[in-house]
């Protein structure tokens, strides 16, 4: 397992700072009244929250055209409008994060102060601390956006729009408020909050980004020193220092002594300034987890983390005459939760070849990402009921069949994203990862918003290097919201259709007996569910 960092304080009196391996530590349970476990932050949503002060308004802090504010929580439940991370009030926020959606501020460009919203049709998993994450990064084509990610998972892109820039925290923010401010305040547990908010971009190796830390140290992934690192794992609510080891613009005083974090119960100097008196409520509380990610004695096979991580989900039923069938209906698995997720057996094999996934990269690269399991080479796991690449390699993911003829069939999950949303694709007559077929729907826009392709692609593979055989068909409008995506071959003829539209016909007979059937995974955006080979 990973190192695990965390930095307590105990507070009696005026006692100092202690550095800890793990955040279960025998001086956390040494009481004999203490319960079992770790014992960590929890809001129930009425005005309770961790006040930083004026953590953007502080010297040292420009806001910068990069951000990445990330969190170790637990929703209960997990609400959309539930804030981790507040900035105050007076209508320019200069981050509000729920977890998977919420909005940032920005003062300059066209127009001169705009709020973006940002939002992914996933939310974390529910009953399990989840790693919550929103950055502002460039795309393949050097344009901001703002990316939400989810254990690692990406769950959405939202462009910026040319020349928005964050250089102010704007009008009546600069409150740094965790939990929530007087309203829309999160429920439920948070462990740690981190956050790089002064640098002009952010650099992120991509399958770094797949593996999130299970707890936080006060470094980035490229030894940059962290803005702001909080823990909210302690058994006293006194105060909680700002951990962060880097120091101001000018190299004149560490960050972390400029705005500890306090507990208050909806009143502090900014809601008396900025709104009218609230009633107060109870402090935030400390509860006690056990079985979290963080917690070196984490048990990935517990019954009820697997339960948790299924998300309650139903197993469709097997469609009639189907020789091999997937639904995805298990439970998630991703690096934050599995330290070697993959993405398991198909629930229906009548062939009873192999039931197990195998996946491969047509680029021939060596995967940068562990994979796990026989026959997987390269990292695929689960979210929400969908498979998805653990790299930003392009994967395919296919079993045998017991033919190279037939007709496979995949339903498409549309997605709030953007720059790929509801990209889907099939591979067939796999012969293995360099010599197969694949049919698929592009979507891609540039981050002004420009069409860069939309349309569907029949390609063929002889080998590492790219496609040997091209055929595209143009997106019509009527299937703008087509949910299924399918291929049938007979012979030498093979036809591509979105929802039952012909769109692309050839005829070849190259890989004919090739009897590998699956899924071509472009990006970690692209999501699909009940997969089916007749």
């Amino acid at each position: 397992m990973r190192r695990l960092f965390v930095s307590l304080l105990f507070l009696a009196g005026c006692a100092g700072q202690v550095e800890l391996e793990s955040p279960l530590a025998p001086a956390v349970v040494a009481d004999a009244g203490t319960p079992a476990g770790i014992p960590v932050l929890y809001v129930n949503g009425n005005a309770q929250h961790v006040s930083v002060h004026n953590f953007w308004g502080a010297p040292g802090h420009p806001l910068g055209t990069g951000m990445r504010w990330e969190a170790i929580a637990e929703g209960n439940p997990w609400n959309p409008s539930g804030y981790i991370n507040a900035d105050g009030y007076g209508g320019g926020h200069a981050l509000l994060f729920s977890g998977s959606s919420g909005n940032i501020f920005f003062d300059q460009g066209t127009p001169a102060e705009q709020i973006i919203s940002f939002a992914s049709l996933d939310v974390p998993p529910p009953g399990v601390f989840s790693h919550v994450q929103v950055t502002i990064e460039s795309d393949a084509y050097s344009k901001p956006s703002i990316v939400v990610r989810e254990n690692g998972i990406p769950c959405s892109r939202t462009f910026i729009p040319a020349g928005a820039q964050r250089t102010t925290a704007g009008s009546g923010s600069g409150t740094l408020f965790i939990g929530g401010s007087d309203h829309s305040n999160f429920v439920g547990w948070i462990a740690a909050a981190r956050g790089w908010d002064t640098v002009s971009a952010i650099d992120v190796a991509p399958s770094q980004a797949m593996i999130p830390p299970r707890w936080f140290d006060g470094v980035g992934p490229n030894g940059e020193p962290v803005d702001f690192l909080m823990s909210f794992v302690s058994p006293y609510l006194i105060t909680y220092p700002d951990l962060s080891s880097g120091y101001d613009s000018a190299g004149q005083f560490v960050r972390r002594f400029q705005h500890p974090g306090v507990p208050y119960a909806g009143l502090d100097y900014a809601d008396v300034y900025w709104n009218p008196p609230i009633t107060p409520s109870a402090l935030p509380q400390v509860k006690y987890v056990t079985n979290a990610p963080f917690d070196p004695t984490y048990n990935e096979t517990n019954s009820a983390q697997v339960t948790a991580l299924k998300r309650g989900c139903v197993k469709d039923p097997t469609p009639a005459g189907a020789k091999l069938f997937d639904s995805f209906c298990r439970q998630d698995r991703e690096f934050f939760h599995h330290e070697r997720p993959d993405v398991g057996s198909l629930e229906v094999d009548t062939v009873g070849t192999n039931p197990r996934w195998q996946t491969g990269s047509p680029t021939g690269v060596t995967p940068s990402v562990p994979a796990a399991g026989t026959g997987e080479k390269y990292a695929v796991g689960l979210y929400n009921r969908s498979p998805v690449p653990l790299d930003y390699m392009p994967t395919l993911m296919w079993a045998p069949s017991n033919s190279g003829d037939g007709q496979v069939v995949v339903t498409r999950r549309g997605h709030v994203d953007t720059g790929s949303d509801g990209q889907i694709g099939i591979v067939f007559r796999v012969q293995d990862e360099s010599h197969y077929w694949a049919f698929f729907f592009q979507n891609v826009q540039a981050g002004d918003g420009t069409v860069v392709d939309r349309r569907f692609y029949l390609m063929r593979w002889d080998g590492y290097g790219g496609a040997a055989f091209v055929a595209a068909a143009d997106f019509p409008p009527e299937l703008a919201n087509f949910s299924r995506l399918s291929v049938t071959t007979n012979g030498s003829s093979i036809t591509g259709s979105a929802d039952g539209v012909p769109l692309i016909t050839v005829t070849d007979s190259t890989y004919a007996t090739a009897t590998g059937m699956g899924l071509y995974l472009t990006s970690a955006l692209s999501r699909a569910y009940d997969f089916t080979v007749f």
